[in-house]
C-alpha cells in the first residue's frame, strides 16, 4: 500500500490548490516543495486573476495576503525619450470581489500551503525531490512516488507542479529540454516606500486601489526585445522586465542591463523616487503553444501549471497564475475520479487531458495561440513605438508651421522607417489573430 494517494511536487498556486482540493474530497495527499519556507523561491510579476480559487477557498481574497485590487490598467510603449500609454479604469473593478489583485508570491504561496494543511494535506518544505520512483514493466512506465536523498516516498499518483523548469518531467521524458525560443526571462525588483499613502499619492489612486502597467521597451539597442511591467502593492511596487532570450543571445546584452535601463527611464524613474529596493529576482517563463506538453497524464502521473506550459501573453495581458490554479483544480478532480474508478491508471487519469482540452485554458491557446509571435514581432519593438512617438509628437507640438494631417504624418513616419503599407497590413493581420 502506498504512503499517499497523491504526491504533489511544487507548492505554488497550482500545487497547493490541487492538494487542498483533493484533501477536501477525501484523498490522502502529500505536498512537497524545495523552498523553506514555502513561497520563498517563487516569483511572478504579481497580478492574479483568481476567480477559480473560489471553488477551493471561497473567501481567499478576504482572508489571504493579497496586496491591492487592480482598479486601473495601462499598456504603453517607451522610446528613449517618450512614453505613449493607454489607460483604462472602471468603478466596477473597485467593487468586491474585484477583477484582479496584485500579490507577492512569497506571502501568498505560503498562505495557500497553510490552507492546504488545514484541509488535511501533509505539507513538507525544504525538500528538493531528486527524481521520480518509476517501475518499468513490459514497457509500461508507472510512476510510484518520489525519491530524495535515497529515500522513497510512495504515492499511487504524482502531480508535477514544479514550475516551467520541471526537471522531473524532463527526466520522465514527457517534455523536452529548455530552449531560448519557447522561454523568456522575467527579472523583477520590489521597491519599498514609507507608507501605503506614498503609493496612492504618486499614482493618484484611493486607499486600497491599485494599478498595473505593461510596456513595450522600444528603445533597446542591438536588436534586444523586452517588455516592462509595474504593479502597485500595499507599500511597495513590483517592477520588472520580460526579455526575449533569442534576441539577446550571443549579442553581449544582459538581462540586468535591460532591467536597469527600464528602472531609469524618464517615465519610470519619477514613480520610484524615494523608494528602496528590497527584493531582486529572476525566473523563466514559457511562451507559445509549442512548449505545451502534448500528454498531460500517464500511468501514475499528471502535470499542470507552468510545468505543462500553461502561460499566455500577448503583451497587453498576461495569464499564468489563473491557468495554474485552474489546471490544478482539474488535475485534482481527475485524481478523485480515478481513485473512485479503481486506480490511477493512464486510462482513468486521461479524464484530466480531456478536461483541459474542454477548459478555457485550451480554448485560449487555440483561439490566441499565435499571440507570442505577435508580441515579439520586430514591428512591435522597433517600428510601432517610434511611429507612435512621431505621430503624437507632431500632433501635440506647436512649431508655428501648418499642421500635417494624421494620414500624412503616418505615411511620412512609415517612409522614414522604411515600412511599406504591405508590411504594415501583414502586421495588422497578425495583430487581429492574436488580440
Amino acid at each position: 500500500m502506498a504512503d499517499f494517494d497523491v504526491i504533489v511536487v511544487g507548492a505554488g498556486v497550482c500545487g497547493s490548490t490541487a492538494a487542498a482540493r483533493m484533501a477536501q474530497k477525501g484523498l490522502n495527499v502529500l505536498l512537497v516543495d524545495r523552498a523553506k519556507p514555502i513561497g520563498s523561491k517563487n516569483l511572478s510579476g504579481g497580478v492574479l486573476w483568481g476567480h477559480d480559487l473560489d471553488e477551493v477557498f471561497p473567501n481567499w481574497w478576504k482572508d489571504g495576503p493579497v496586496e491591492r485590487p487592480i482598479t486601473q490598467k495601462g499598456v504603453g510603449m517607451l522610446t528613449k525619450e517618450s512614453n505613449f500609454t493607454i489607460g483604462f479604469g472602471t468603478e466596477e473593478w473597485k467593487r468586491a470581489p474585484h477583477n484582479a489583485f496584485s500579490v507577492l508570491r512569497a506571502r501568498f504561496d505560503l498562505w495557500l500551503s497553510e490552507q492546504a494543511a488545514k484541509a488535511g494535506v501533509t505539507v513538507i518544505d525544504g525538500v528538493n525531490v531528486d527524481h521520480l520512483a518509476v517501475d518499468d514493466v513490459n514497457g509500461i512506465r508507472t510512476v510510484k512516488g518520489v525519491v530524495q536523498g535515497g529515500d522513497t516516498i510512495t504515492g499511487d499518483c504524482v502531480l508535477l507542479a514544479d514550475g516551467c523548469n520541471s526537471r522531473l518531467s524532463m527526466d520522465l521524458g514527457i517534455r523536452g529540454k529548455l530552449d531560448r525560443v519557447n522561454y523568456v526571462t522575467g527579472v523583477k525588483q520590489v521597491i519599498k516606500f514609507p507608507s501605503e499613502k506614498a503609493i496612492e499619492d504618486r499614482f493618484g489612486i484611493g486607499p486600497g486601489e491599485g494599478v498595473a502597467y505593461e510596456y513595450v521597451l522600444g528603445y533597446l539597442e542591438n536588436g534586444a526585445k523586452a517588455g516592462g511591467f509595474l504593479y502597485t502593492n500595499k507599500d511597495t511596487i513590483s517592477l520588472g522586465v520580460v526579455v526575449n532570450l533569442d534576441s539577446i543571445w550571443e549579442k553581449g546584452v544582459y538581462n540586468h542591463k535591460i532591467m536597469e535601463s527600464f528602472r531609469t527611464h524618464p517615465a519610470i524613474a519619477g514613480l520610484l523616487r524615494g523608494g528602496d529596493m528590497v527584493e531582486y529576482g529572476a525566473h523563466l517563463i514559457p511562451v507559445g503553444m509549442e512548449h505545451c506538453v502534448p500528454q498531460l497524464s500517464g500511468q501514475g502521473w499528471m502535470i499542470a501549471g507552468d510545468a505543462a506550459g500553461f502561460v499566455y501573453s500577448n503583451g497587453l495581458v498576461i495569464h499564468g497564475m489563473n491557468y495554474a490554479i485552474k489546471s490544478g483544480i482539474l488535475a485534482a478532480d481527475a485524481a478523485v475520479a480515478a481513485k473512485a474508478a479503481g486506480g490511477f491508471t493512464q486510462r482513468n487519469l486521461s479524464v484530466y487531458d480531456r478536461s483541459i482540452k474542454e477548459s478555457y485554458i485550451w480554448k485560449d491557446f487555440e483561439n490566441l495561440g499565435t499571440a507570442h509571435e505577435f508580441e515579439w514581432d520586430d514591428m512591435n519593438h522597433f517600428v510601432i513605438p517610434k511611429l507612435a512617438e512621431g505621430v503624437m509628437k507632431g500632433m501635440f507640438t506647436y512649431t508655428g508651421e501648418p499642421k500635417e494631417t494624421t494620414e500624412t504624418r503616418v505615411r511620412r513616419q512609415l517612409k522614414e522607417q522604411k515600412v511599406s503599407l504591405v508590411k504594415l497590413g501583414k502586421f495588422a493581420l497578425k495583430a487581429r489573430k492574436s488580440l
